[in-house]
């Protein structure tokens, strides 16, 4: 009786917190050998990970909000807010790490899905065209466009800014309209 009382209370096993089993890794009777027997996760918050680039360092703070897509919801937007940016920038990429916090009470989202995070910069008035039209010239970093000028394309070259969607900002090279 001794015996299988302590089969009992040594067989069951409780988690120290509550969430969604993700991964299980022995079947019952199996043998424990190290390795974690389930994998449980807590989804009524998730953590996006984006890299942003380095020149807009000074303008993501902590607690600022973020818009996120995912694609199995189009249309729809998630709000979540930055929780964590990375002291550190990625000299091969010159970009730091950020992580937002996402609300997920209703459990829609999953952990693993790719997501589009939409940071609200500020707002100016600027020339943008769209990012076809933008040409960069064959070893170097110059970039040009083509404008129509008396019914002739002339060649500009052009100091690019932000990409917002589909359009790039232009800083220099042409004027408005």
């Amino acid at each position: 009786k001794e015996v299988v009382a302590n089969l009992r209370k040594n067989s069951t096993i409780h988690a120290p917190l509550t969430g969604i089993v993700t991964a299980r890794n022995f079947e019952s009777g199996d043998l424990f050998a190290q390795a974690p027997i389930l994998h449980i996760m807590q989804i009524n918050q998730l953590k996006v990970k984006a890299n942003i680039s380095e020149q807009f360092y000074t303008s993501v703070k902590v607690g600022q909000k973020v818009s996120i897509e995912v694609d199995i919801f189009p249309g729809e937007k998630f709000e979540g807010k930055v929780s964590r940016i990375n002291p550190a920038l990625d000299a091969a990429t010159r970009t730091f790490g950020v992580e937002i916090t996402i609300p997920n009470a209703k459990e829609r989202l999953r952990p693993g899905m790719f997501a589009r995070a939409t940071f609200s910069m500020g707002e100016r008035e600027a020339v943008m065209i769209p990012d076809q039209a933008l040409q960069k010239q064959t070893g170097s970093s110059e970039r040009y466009v083509y404008v129509i000028k008396e019914g002739v394309a002339e060649r500009r070259r052009v100091e690019v800014g932000r990409q917002v969607g589909q359009q790039v900002e232009l800083l220099s090279g042409v004027e408005p309209g």
